[in-house]
């Protein structure tokens, strides 16, 4: 929110996205945060302090809490179209509307006819669909319809589209003839990349699976059985549902801050906080990365033997006709850094181009 914010250089698709996510993402997690509060005290809960309509205002907001997870599988599709398909920033800005369309549209539908049902009462842990006093009748099969059927269909969905992801830039790094024979010592650095950006991807996998498999399960053994209640389990569903943006952020900071660690001899966790957040990131080299991208992405085909550069420096790898580097891992496809923030996974040019290898350590433009 803080990058989409501070500059328009930042609007892109990918910055839209994460910015629609993270606004999902902070009214859900307030919703959480107020538990019991919004309940009617006839409901019995601890600290239960409000009346029907607290409760049912609760209740559309957490139900709305699916956006965000729609925001995911939007980021999903941005990848996809960008690295697997290849298409341009404009070509994807044409399917854009579409996908903020779709996604607040059926998350909106969703929440909102559930007011009229009357499936937003006392939940355990927050107001939700739930049957309570007569009211939200068949609210089981509404939770399962309305929320987790579409959730883990989105989980699904984006486990797909990472797997394919990675088959690109694997076949990439397989298939490209980088400046005639690769030495050994290249093909390992290669593999080594390929490994580091199948662990970025599986880590956000596992940071959605964690996110919801709690609540999930939870449900589960509430709608074959509405007296049993599991208190572990109530406790592990608390705790990591208002997580899931928290657990994007460790994944997205992790490989930045192992750089870091790595090229600092005098590290210390403080610098590294400040070296790897990225409010301080951006408000420190942002605009003139962004800048130098938009100059590089006029100039137009560039000579070939072009420039090295060497550890800690900050500059973009140009996109031209030469060669074409694309993010990956919940990171703009198309501002592709240095190591400088290398939770990047640049990926090979097309057939048609020369190559670029990269690795974490240095980038080198053939």
């Amino acid at each position: 929110m803080f990058t989409m914010c501070q500059t328009s250089k930042n609007r892109r698709v990918y910055h839209r996205l994460v910015f629609c996510m993270s606004v999902s993402d902070l009214m859900y997690s307030f919703a959480v945060f107020l538990s019991t509060w919004p309940m009617p005290p006839e409901s019995g809960a601890w600290g239960a302090v409000g009346n029907k309509s607290t409760c049912i205002a609760q209740g559309f907001f957490v139900q709305l809490g699916l956006l965000v997870p729609m925001y995911n599988a939007c980021l999903a599709v941005n990848y996809l179209l960008v690295i697997k398909y290849e298409w341009s920033e404009s070509r994807v800005q044409r399917v854009e509307p579409w996908m903020h369309f779709l996604t607040i549209s059926l998350c909106t539908g969703f929440a909102i006819s559930s007011v009229p049902l009357d499936l937003y009462n006392p939940a355990n842990l927050w107001c939700w669909i739930s049957a309570f006093d007569g009211r939200g009748k068949g609210a089981y099969y509404f939770q399962w319809g309305f929320f987790y059927i579409p959730l883990w269909t989105i989980v699904a969905f984006v486990s797909y589209a990472m797997f394919q992801v990675y088959r690109k830039v694997r076949s990439h790094e397989d298939n490209i003839n980088v400046c005639g024979t690769l030495s050994n010592n290249k093909k390992m650095r290669k593999h080594r990349k390929s490994q580091k950006v199948a662990t970025q991807a599986f880590l956000y996998i596992g940071a959605f699976y964690v996110t919801w498999i709690f609540g999930t399960v939870n449900r589960l053994i509430i709608t074959i059985d509405h007296e049993i209640v599991i208190t572990p389990l109530l406790i592990l569903q608390s705790f990591f549902t208002p997580l899931q943006g928290f657990l994007n952020f460790l994944v997205y900071v992790r490989p930045r801050y192992s750089n870091y660690k790595s090229l600092n001899r005098n590290f210390t966790c403080p610098l590294a906080v400040k070296a790897i957040l990225p409010c301080w990131s951006y408000s420190h080299s942002s605009n003139s990365l962004e800048e130098t991208t938009d100059e590089a992405e006029k100039s137009g085909p560039t000579d070939k033997s072009g420039p090295t550069v060497e550890v800690g420096q900050m500059r973009p790898i140009q996109q031209t006709q030469q060669g074409e580097s694309f993010g990956f891992a919940n990171q703009d496809p198309k501002n592709a850094y240095q190591s400088e923030d290398p939770n990047i996974a640049p990926v090979a040019p097309r057939a048609d181009s020369l190559p670029t290898v990269v690795d974490e350590d240095s980038v080198k433009i053939e």
